[in-house]
């Protein structure tokens, strides 16, 4: 061969196809569904499988649709909760960490959570029939019509139908949804239709997920249910649809007419009609107005403290985001964020010994997942002062939640292995030594201490959310309150326990009164959250209201109430055990239902049960090789020429493979075969690589490899990427190799990138046609200026002295040409700042704007001494809108107008900012 280093590191990219006995993913497949799990997962995976096959019916009836051997890989990235479908890859995506503290806790299982939500979106984005399903089976699934709809028809069917499976399960059941809906109505600012499809700084907790959920319920309990099925049939068996996401009135409006007998915007209004008539009382004393987040209100000391995070909007599709404590004097009605932090407060926070102690999320290496290259996150308990001063850091892992002790030491609980159960350990700070004190299969979520007591959150198999004593001396869990209701506690003094609960789908705060039994609830309005009371006897709580959730001070009114007594309803399948390969089972030793369908008792019975087959990493491979998410044909023609051929492009599952893409054509003209191909690999993690080659015009060759060196959640140093990059290029005149790495840093309110490479290129040692050495860095801030303006610069630097003068800077605004030097520095400053808010649009065609910004810009270029390059510099304004269209998210187009160092005027339209 002529280039064997090429050839040899061609191989080294490429061997991982050939090492597919090597990793370690196996499958539960049947005809419905193929499951992916890593070692120590198989009872998760036979639950996703039992889960999905359980509600399998009931999510085909509600869609109209049917999807064989949907795969679902199961990811273990510590304690984020997520999930995710991807129609044109086949592929759904199930997080194992349960969530415990927010909207998506309410829920009697995870699992019944997330993988019938992420299911109705594989089956309600499929489905097609007629011309598009003839398309779609041609070109490949990027055609799939539904893909083209707006997200509140997206996100509303699956809230909708994850709210079915249980009367105390899912978002609309959980009330919070319910509450925001209702203040929007309110105060008449429910969205049209074009501004429901797009997330808007209008409304910080109302996205197409609350908007979307809220309509299909009208929609389900006002004509049917079985509706729905009608109506996705119906727009994506009809050509026309494609025209969806430019001209909706074409085609959806009519599929929802067709369906419904009304225009979809006379449905749309009758919605939110519905809501304005529905009874619902706001609170009316504000004490704060910044909206967005709020939660776990405190007193202490005539003191109040709360978790708030929120957005500053600070320019063209830029926010800068604050997460922390906040410290409220009820005196002066003034707040300041004491601490702040990039995470969320995984565990809460609590105040005892006049200290502060909270928590944030944390990343450290050792989880099965392929999303994350293993890492994790875990959580960090941290202690202050009152002040947010003197932080400490006390410990870290699994810790879902604590609580400070009487003798300075701290309770914590952490999840097991599973996540299902959770293990009590205290915590001493002055010696760092933990002590495990017992194991619980049920899961803790808070921990309340008032002097010798302790109380939890915590919550059973297929059970919501229920409050208990903890016996540590006993190791048991003695049940207070304990319905098939969602209830968390959120605080105890002396007799009295204040809960959260929801009831009848309604949200609201309480009291229970240990000694006597009796429960009061807070009355006269009709969002109430963590209501506290301070020394002087004023109320204090957290509602909602169109900003997002605020504190009130108006006085609150306790009533008697008496707890719902309904019956726990018998979950429908056991978690089941791994016991190893798989023998059929005696059909004797099956249990059944009701309805005489079998309830499998053992690993075994389950894979007998569900016709399971169980395999290894090659479905994985079986699956990459299919080009289904595009397979399109190429027939492109001249006077005197012709090319036929096609461009492929595929995935795996797990996300070793995430896409490969292959380009092939023939010149008929040339008699020449052009192939190009493009494949991510990240088999080998934490190493990553590219890997795009093509023999069009004599060749050329890019292999970049890189992985995450270090990663951390929080301010401070956050990451450090360190790669090299291979380029041959020019019919492999020109070889060059670059190693480089990539630093972040944050803080509060901004943040900063490093990047450096040094470009080699080498006629004896690499084969180039020329001798280079050079060296690159690019240096990028943002930073908060004031709360609604940033001030964005990007420095570039380069010693390149062997370069082209045309191959190391980029163009200044208001130039043409880039620096021609291969030595020296560019500057560019832009300090922007929102004018305008219009945060609507027209529905058809369909275009959204919701802001319009404007920027002040100082650019420079300064080659190295002893050059004969002349600087380049430029200044000006631009003004940006941020545009929505085709319900494909934001964009920002604009104009910028200036003057360059000659002075000559200059005027450009924009597509993005600072370019």
């Amino acid at each position: 061969m002529k280039h064997p280093a090429i050839i040899s590191i061609i191989l080294f990219c490429i061997i991982p196809i050939g090492l597919c006995a090597w990793t370690n993913w196996n499958t539960l497949s049947n005809r419905n569904f193929k499951i992916f799990y890593q070692p120590g997962m198989e009872s998760e995976a036979m639950a996703a499988m039992q889960t999905m096959e359980y509600y399998r019916p009931y999510v085909e009836k509600l869609t109209g649709n049917t999807h064989p051997r949907t795969a679902v890989k199961l990811e273990d990235i510590g304690n984020l909760v997520n999930g995710y479908a991807n129609p044109v890859g086949n592929q759904i995506a199930l997080f194992r960490y349960p969530p415990t503290s927010d909207e998506l806790s309410v829920c009697d299982d995870w699992t019944q959570m997330v993988a019938p939500h992420e299911y109705i979106h594989m089956l309600q984005m499929t489905n097609d029939s007629g011309v598009p399903q003839l398309m779609r089976q041609i070109f490949g699934n990027l055609l799939y019509v539904q893909l083209h709809q707006p997200m509140w028809m997206t996100e509303g069917i699956t809230v909708y139908g994850e709210s079915q499976l249980s009367p105390t399960s899912g978002r609309l059941n959980g009330g919070y949804y319910t509450s925001i809906i209702s203040a929007l109505a309110k105060e008449n600012r429910l969205p049209s239709l074009t501004k429901a499809a797009y997330y808007s700084s209008d409304t910080p907790l109302a996205h197409y997920y609350v908007f979307g959920g809220s309509f299909h319920s009208y929609l389900a309990r006002t004509y049917g249910e079985d509706k729905f099925a009608t109506l996705y049939h119906d727009n994506s068996s009809r050509v026309e649809s494609y025209t969806n996401a430019a001209m909706p009135s074409l085609s959806l409006n009519g599929a929802f007419a067709r369906t419904y007998g009304k225009p979809l915007e006379v449905l749309w209004q009758d919605w939110q009609n519905s809501e304005k008539a529905k009874p619902y009382q706001m609170p009316q004393q504000r004490s704060t107005y910044s909206g967005w987040n709020k939660s776990e209100l405190k007193s202490h000391n005539d003191m109040l403290f709360y978790i708030a995070s929120k957005a500053d909007k600070t320019g063209p599709g830029a926010s800068i985001y604050h997460n922390g404590i906040v410290r409220l004097d009820p005196t002066t009605n003034k707040s300041r964020f004491i601490i702040q932090q990039s995470t969320e407060f995984p565990a809460g926070f609590q105040i005892a010994n006049d200290k502060i102690y909270y928590s944030r999320n944390q990343v450290q290496r050792g989880f099965a997942n392929a999303e994350n290259d293993g890492y994790g996150f875990v959580t960090e308990i941290l202690s202050a002062d009152l002040y947010g001063s003197n932080r400490k850091v006390l410990c870290k892992g699994l810790i879902r939640a604590f609580s400070p002790l009487p003798d300075g030491s701290l309770l914590l609980a952490e999840d097991m292995p599973d996540y299902q159960s959770s293990i009590i350990k205290r915590f001493d700070p002055t010696t760092g030594v933990t002590t495990e004190q017992f194991s619980t299969t049920k899961l803790i979520h808070g921990i309340f201490v008032d002097g010798e007591r302790i109380f939890v959150n915590a919550k059973d198999y297929w059970k919501n959310s229920s409050i208990f004593e903890l016996d540590i001396a006993a190791k048991k869990l003695v049940p207070i309150i304990d319905t098939p209701s969602w209830e968390v506690m959120t605080a105890v003094s002396g007799e009295i326990i204040s809960f959260a609960a929801v009831y009848d789908g309604s949200t609201g705060s309480y009291q229970y009164n240990l000694t006597t039994g009796a429960c009061s609830r807070f009355g006269g309005i009709s969002d109430i959250r963590t209501p506290v009371q301070t020394p002087q006897g004023k109320d204090y709580f957290i509602s909602v209201n169109g900003d997002g959730l605020d504190i009130y001070t108006d006085t609150l009114i306790l009533k008697p109430y008496s707890i719902p007594q309904k019956a726990y309803d018998n979950p429908p399948f056991q978690r089941i055990a791994y016991s190893g390969a798989a023998t059929k089972p005696a059909a004797s030793s099956l249990a059944t239902k009701s309805d005489g369908s079998p309830v499998p008792a053992t690993w075994n019975e389950a894979i007998d049960t569900y016709n399971i087959k169980q395999g290894t990493y090659m479905d994985n491979v079986l699956h990459l090789l299919m080009p289904r998410m595009l397979h399109l044909p190429i027939l492109e023609g001249t006077t005197d020429s012709l090319s036929i051929g096609a461009i492929l492009v595929g995935n795996d599952v797990v996300g070793d493979f995430p896409q490969w893409q292959l380009t092939g054509y023939y010149d008929t003209y040339r008699s020449k075969t052009n192939v190009e191909f493009a494949l991510q690999n990240s088999f080998f993690r934490p190493l990553h690589q590219q890997i795009e080659v093509s023999n069009i015009d004599g060749g050329s060759l890019t292999l970049n490899q890189y992985a995450t060196l270090y990663q951390r959640a929080n301010f401070g140093l956050n990451s450090i990427v360190g790669g090299i990059r291979y380029i041959a290029r020019d019919a492999y005149e020109r070889r060059i190799v670059s190693p480089y790495i990539n630093n972040s840093l944050s803080w509060a309110g901004g943040r900063l990138g490093l990047y450096n490479s040094l470009v080699w290129e080498d006629k004896e040692n690499l084969s180039s046609n020329r001798n280079r050495l050079g060296w690159q860095g690019q240096l990028s801030f943002r930073q908060q200026a004031t709360t609604h303006s940033e001030l964005n610069s990007t420095v570039n630097i380069a010693y390149d002295p062997d370069a082209e003068t045309d191959e190391v800077f980029y163009p200044l605004r208001g130039y043409a040409d880039e620096l021609p030097a291969n030595q020296g520095i560019t500057i560019r400053n832009t300090l922007y700042h929102p004018l305008y808010k219009v945060r609507e649009g027209n529905w058809s065609p369909q275009i959204y704007l919701e802001d319009i910004s404007g920027g002040l810009f100082f650019d420079a270029a300064l080659p190295r001494y002893n050059t004969e390059a002349a600087a380049h510099y430029s200044y000006g304004v631009e003004l940006i809108a941020e545009i929505g269209a085709a319900f494909q998210g934001m964009m920002n187009i604009g104009v910028r107008a200036g003057y360059d160092r000659e002075g000559k005027s200059f005027i450009d339209l924009m597509l993005g900012i600072g370019y």
